[in-house]
């Protein structure tokens, strides 16, 4: 049995003790758990990858219009197709900017999953181009990549490499 506690307050502070009182009480309750059988368990979530129901040619065109590639002169050499071609790369700085530099442009799409990477790389002579971190001598190249879901919505972008011509400032 506990020993007989005997405490004297004023009526505000009674209350006060039977609130706390009430919620040490409650709080030393035992838990209670239910079982669910594992037949009536809900099924996982659905997987969170979007199934691929487009084409590459449809990643691609996702990325040609979207706003980051429309709207910017960088990615105008580059075909508007899976390939590569030789193509003039019009480097940045003041006017009339640096350039043209002679250069091959490859776009690429790759299937990954049930996404698609699309890249765009560029590459030139380090000879006619070269930031000071980079080679002086050989072939330098810059890469522009968009990952595409399978509903042709661009979900990640990066980029790679040498440092580009068209950052010069």
């Amino acid at each position: 049995m506990w020993p007989r506690l005997e405490v004297r307050c004023e009526p505000q502070r009674w209350a006060l003790l039977l609130y706390a009182g009430a919620l040490i009480a409650l709080s030393c309750q035992p838990e209670t758990t239910t079982s669910i059988p594992a037949t009536s368990m809900p099924s996982p979530l659905p997987s969170t990858t979007t199934p691929r129901t487009i084409s590459a040619d449809d990643a691609l065109q996702a990325v040609l219009s979207s706003p980051d590639v429309r709207g910017s002169a960088i990615f105008n050499p580059f075909p508007r197709s899976a390939g590569s071609s030789p193509c003039q790369i019009r480097g940045g700085g003041p006017p009339p900017g640096i350039g043209p530099i002679a250069g091959a442009c490859l776009t690429e799409v790759e299937a990954n999953g049930s996404m698609y990477v699309v890249n765009f790389t560029e590459t030139w002579d380090a000879g006619q181009f070269h930031h000071q971190d980079d080679p002086a001598v050989g072939e330098l190249q810059h890469t522009w990549s968009f990952t595409v879901d399978g509903a042709g919505n661009i979900i990640d972008q990066e980029q790679y490499g040498h440092f580009a011509p068209q950052f010069v400032q």
